[in-house]
């Protein structure tokens, strides 16, 4: 939308033809806001508040893969990934990203089907500098002929990423089902043959397409920007114009499409179709009207709301009781300009695939009731109340977020509401709600889809772009007549008024403008619990947030009780679903899951129903009914969980088995999966120091039994924050205690029951190498594994300021320029009081090639970083200063490959075994208990350094034959003295030709710019230079010969444990919306880990199976860290991997939508 007239101030700049100063914000937003639109007609919102840690700005173009060529789709998500590529002013291609990345930044872009948003947030102090280069990318990009080639390598890794997860491949299914002639039939992300195939067989030139589309298509008039900082609103508003003004306006008309994307020929259809993982679901899809000039008074979200809800009454607790669904979700999916869906999305157990029919028919009798009752003007001002409350009291989140979805909004609102816009409800218009329940949700308007691997044997189509398979035909009229005349079902009513709606926002702390939270203390303790609390005097929200952990060792202490613990924990979740749906709505959310040595449940929101919300989730505790069917679904729904991992992405799964070979006590999926229901013969529990070989079906008696055993014995630990006073928190602490006491089984745990997961810490000297197979993709997949230290300030700041200088080099070489796949990264873990450091490569190429660049690249940057490490802390300090560095990293390394069928591989015990079953995994774990010797013989510095070192070998396994990769060998170096410059620059001159490889020194080369900047620290690392490269070994040759290894048992070594870790995995709250993937998001932590950042890169480790990472060296002082066991709180995280077949690989993709617009990064 355009600014309104009566808006515009005169402006003295006559690049400014409109100003608005009267944006409106909430009470408690202490940020200031205007609103520009330049004599360009670009629109712009300034964001300014001077204590932010982080500026950011976002780019958005409202056009994206709509607008494709029909003959070249794609190009929209290519063009999105060229603009990175370099500028007349700035033609580096990594200007951007060194720029950002090396000024703790971060930037990505996505492209939507209506939308292109590119964004980043960096250090304020350098937003002037990145805003120039920014408004390059519109102003006059490079598209160089040297780029298009490796960047679209970038775009097919990103389409082979995705290629076989089920969101995408259904989403683009459905578009490719849609009629031909509509733009949204298209192919969104993109891939090898669409974008270099095909136009190479008709003789198009790939780069003039991109050239002409940036001409046509991108143009200020389209574009919103958004930009926050801690500068002033003038000296922001300088800024942008500086940098802005000269980005072209040609005049281009607004958007729009048809608004009929499937066509009269696509209605009253159905589409089966075979899904990767095992799963069953039913989806109705109506298109509607396009909503946008409706935001005032949003007529779809009154009927999502309703149709969506799942309290008494409601089509979810119907189905749910028949036994036909596990979970519904409804409301609008996605939209662009001239067309939106509304969709029911329905998860079904297997008696509601059997019975789809009955669930559709169901489905019109809710609508027929809601007609019957008509539009209520209560309902309308409930969801009214609750949008205002969000809007008073939104808490900020990440400022790269927050400047995105402005930037995608500012055309869908006036320029004065693009921060109320998507809460305003001021308007009841119950026409328009009937208008949408009696002309469009209809049964001559839908479509529906029904998922299932049930439709293998009829599936006789294949979509041309995913593969998957499907089958479509028109619904028999019988059923849409039966739908149409439908009779109301007296189980259907409507909601009654919700009483968790908070009335009283009463701020309890007196204390003002304190300059950090405060620090909780324990202000209560005893035999059954320990209660931590804080008042929260610094946000100033009316929000709190309480968590408790009860622990209990019985939880964890083996495959089968870890699988009743999360068995109860499920249907507890459950059976609340209809009781905390009302909180939910009214602003409290709730988590309660299992853990490695507790039960954890956190309640966090408007506080002033929060005791409400606590004691109802108690009592389901203390009292849950477990009803046949009800155990039935849940266990499926389980098993189907654990199953999945076998068919997630390969770099997902590595994680997973990073975990389990670390975790001092965890359980792969194996395990779990034959201790749930008995289908594995036997299961080998390795690397605890004991093997049990078990094979259990859990039943529901045994849940009934297990619930009474762990609620016999456990502590409570407990934090609550927020706006809280003190006797409340001991209140809330009171009712838990009390609650449980009253059942006379309560008794508290001995704290020599207490279990903490620690992490394994391992001797020098060790090769380590975990195998895995995954039954879908065609990518390998390796994590290179770097256990370093315990956490100490000292040390989380080292590490975390090494893991910022590795992020962007890391990127730029591996996927940039060496385009060896599209997710390559390099992150920070902490986990259990431990810091670990990694890098994660996956891609299409052999495992071996993989190996030796990733190898390569730390061997050649390695200096460098040592050197570049030192002097930003020169900087901070006076010139020669004593130093005292240590970098002490064993290595681990989790590869996941494909293997053929008839192959012979080594196990954990050294026998060749035969294996039993088609890409099974395996593991093969071997030591190296050396002192001087190396991967490929002895260490030539090794009686110069007198130093310890760790080498690590990988061993893919490949046909029949077993490879040996060899990994880079490094010496710990420790030292301390002053070694003058000129020293340094003569023994690096003697050094560096016969340390490094040639091709590592010419990698090296792209960082002699900044040599001038590392000069005085090049004399710390000249006098210790690093190991050579080893090179990988011929594929043909057996890996065992290349070097002398024994085999032992991994052993733990105990040590002293310091703080346990929190695990954050938990299950998140389900919305009334339908999710579509979106071109551009960074997907390298899918599979729902629920990971979240931790302190710039750090990423806490993902929930899962445990894996044997390596860990030795010294400490600062020099204290031997190798045989300590490290502590640390599991979270469940799934990963698989498997080598490409003879059939053509499919290409990667950098984001495309799939309901609600998914994200790639760039």
């Amino acid at each position: 939308m355009t600014m309104e007239s009566e808006q515009r101030l005169s402006s003295s700049d006559s690049t400014i033809v409109g100003i608005v100063e009267n944006i409106r914000k909430s009470a408690s937003d202490s940020w200031n806001y205007r609103g520009l639109e330049l004599s360009n007609e670009m629109l712009v919102l300034l964001i300014s508040h001077p204590n932010i840690d982080k500026a950011a700005a976002a780019l958005d173009v409202t056009i994206g893969s709509l607008a494709d060529p029909r003959d070249i789709p794609g190009i929209a998500h290519f063009l999105e990934h060229m603009l990175f590529m370099g500028s007349s002013k700035y033609p580096g291609e990594n200007e951007y990203s060194k720029l950002i990345v090396g000024n703790g930044g971060y930037s990505n872009a996505f492209t939507s089907d209506d939308h292109t948003n590119f964004n980043f947030d960096i250090n304020p102090s350098l937003l002037a500098d990145a805003l120039d280069i920014f408004a390059q990318f519109f102003i006059s990009p490079l598209f160089a002929a040297s780029s298009i080639d490796r960047e679209l390598e970038a775009v097919n890794s990103e389409y082979e990423t995705n290629l076989f997860k089920d969101t995408w491949r259904i989403s683009q299914l459905e578009k490719s089902t849609s009629d031909p002639k509509h733009p949204y039939s298209g192919f969104s992300i993109g891939n090898r043959e669409s974008l270099r195939i095909i136009p190479k067989q008709r003789g198009i030139d790939i780069r003039q397409v991109l050239l002409d589309f940036y001409k046509t298509e991108y143009s200020s008039n389209r574009m919103s920007l958004a930009v926050l900082g801690n500068q002033s609103l003038d000296e922001l508003q300088s800024l942008v114009i500086k940098s802005f003004k000269e980005v072209q306006n040609k005049n281009l008309e607004k958007p729009k499409y048809p608004s009929d994307p499937y066509g009269e020929s696509k209605r009253k259809t159905i589409c089966y179709h075979v899904p990767v993982n095992e799963s069953r679901q039913l989806t109705i899809n109506w298109v509607i009207p396009d909503q946008r000039e409706l935001y005032y008074c949003k007529p779809e979200l009154y009927l999502s709301h309703l149709i969506g809800h799942q309290g008494d009454g409601s089509l979810s607790s119907y189905l749910k009781t028949l036994g036909l669904a596990i979970e519904l979700v409804a409301g609008e999916s996605h939209s662009a300009p001239g067309f939106n869906f509304f969709s029911i999305d329905i998860q079904l157990t297997i008696e509601g695939l059997n019975q789809w029919e009955r669930i559709l028919y169901s489905v019109y009798q809710y609508l027929a009731m809601l007609r019957k009752e008509g539009p209520k003007e209560w309902i309308f001002n409930e969801g009214k109340n609750i949008n205002q409350m969000e809007f008073q009291f939104e808490e900020k989140g990440q400022p790269r977020h927050i400047v995105s979805n402005l930037a995608g909004r500012m055309r869908d609102y006036p320029l004065s509401e693009c921060l109320s816009g998507p809460y305003e409800m001021r308007e009841f218009r119950p026409d328009l709600i009937n208008e949408l329940l009696n002309e469009y949700l209809i049964p001559t308007k839908m479509r529906v889809f029904l998922t299932s691997k049930k439709f293998l044997s009829i599936a006789t189509e294949k979509e041309k772009w995913y593969g998957t398979q499907y089958k479509q035909e028109y619904l028999s009229e019988e059923l849409i007549k039966q739908c149409e005349t439908c009779e109301i079902n007296c189980e259907f009513y409507l909601p009654t008024p919700n009483q968790f709606i908070p009335t009283n926002f009463q701020l309890f702390s007196k204390k003002k403008n304190l300059a950090r939270p405060q620090i909780p203390t324990k202000i209560k303790e005893n035999e059954y619990y320990r209660l931590y609390y804080a008042e929260d005097s610094f946000y100033r929200f009316p929000k709190a947030y309480i968590y408790f952990e009860f622990r209990n060792p019985l939880v964890y202490v083996d495959p089968i009780h870890s699988n009743l613990t999360t068995l109860y924990v499920e249907l507890i979740n459950d059976s609340l679903a209809e009781f905390v749906y009302p909180a939910q709505l009214g602003g409290l959310d709730y988590e309660l899951y299992d853990c490695n040595d507790s039960i954890q449940l956190s309640i966090s929101g408007f506080n002033h129903k929060i005791k409400e919300l606590l004691n109802i989730i108690i009592d389901h505790m203390i009292n849950i009914k477990i009803e046949v069917e009800q155990f039935e679904i849940i266990k499926e729904k389980f098993k189907q969980s654990l199953q999945f991992f076998r068919r997630c992405v390969p770099s997902t799964m590595a994680k997973f088995g990073l975990t389990y070979l670390t975790a001092e006590y965890d359980w792969n999926n194996n395990e779990l999966l034959s201790c749930l229901d008995g289908t594995l013969k036997k299961v080998n529990f390795e690397k605890k120091n004991f093997f049990i070989f078990l094979c259990y079906d859990i039943t529901m008696h045994d849940v009934e039994s297990f619930i009474t055993r762990v609620l016999k014995h456990f502590y409570i630990d407990s934090l609550m924050y927020g706006n809280l006073t003190k006797n409340q928190a001991i209140e809330y602490m009171t009712l838990v205690e009390q609650k449980f006491k009253e059942k006379s089984f309560y008794q508290p745990l001995f704290p020599s029951m207490w279990f903490n997961q620690r992490e394994l810490a391992l001797p020098n000297g060790c090769h380590y190498a975990y195998t895995m197979f995954n039954d879908a993709y065609k990518l390998n997949a390796i994590i290179i594994y770097l256990q370093c230290f315990q956490e100490t300030p000292e040390n989380n700041a080292l590490l975390g300021l090494f893991s910022y200088l590795v992020k962007q080099p890391c990127f730029n070489q591996l996927r940039t320029k060496e385009q060896l796949g599209y997710v390559i990264n390099s992150q920070l873990w902490r986990s259990c009081g431990v810091q670990d450091f990694s890098v994660t490569v996956q891609s299409a190429r052999e495992l071996g090639y993989i190996n030796q660049r990733i190898e390569l690249f730390i061997g050649s940057i390695r200096v460098f970083f040592l050197l570049l490490f030192q002097t930003i802390f020169n900087r901070l300090s006076k010139n020669n200063m004593h130093i005292s560095l240590v970098l002490l990293f064993c290595f681990s390394i989790v590869v996941v490959n494909s293997t053929t069928t008839n192959r012979r591989v080594v196990v954990n015990n050294g026998r060749r075994t035969k294996a039993p079953m088609k890409q099974s995994a395996y593991t093969y774990l071997r030591f190296v208990r050396g002192t001087k010797t190396c991967s490929n013989g002895i260490c030539p510095f090794w009686e110069r350094h007198g130093r310890s070192f760790v080498s690590l070998r990988c061993y893919a396994k490949q046909y029949r034959e077993c490879t040996c990769l060899h990994r880079m060998c490094f010496s710990s170096c420790m030292f301390t003295r002053k070694v003058c410059n000129d020293e340094m620059v003569q023994c690096l001159k003697q050094i560096c030709p016969r340390c490094m490889p040639a091709s590592a020194q010419a990698m090296c080369s792209i960082y002699d710019s900044v040599a001038q900047q590392v000069a005085e620290a090049l004399s710390v690392f000249a006098c210790y230079p690093c190991c050579p490269v080893i090179q990988n070994t011929n594929n043909s040759t057996n890996g065992l010969a290349a070097a002398p290894i024994t085999t032992a048992p991994l052993t733990n070594n105990i040590g002293i444990t310091t703080t346990p870790a929190i695990g954050n995995n938990g299950l998140g709250v389900s919305q009334n919306a339908a999710n579509r993937p979106t071109n551009g998001v960074n997907q390298s932590n899918n599979a729902g880990l629920g990971n979240t950042n931790v302190q710039g890169n750090a990423t806490p480790r993902p929930n899962v199976s445990p894996n044997n990472g390596l860990v030795s060296s010294n400490n600062g002082n020099g204290a031997n860290l190798g045989s300590q066991v490290r502590r640390r709180t599991i979270k469940r995280v799934v990963t698989i991997r498997r080598k490409p077949t003879v059939a053509p690989r499919p290409a990667t993709v950098r984001g495309s939508n799939v309901k609600n617009n998914v994200r790639n990064t760039v």
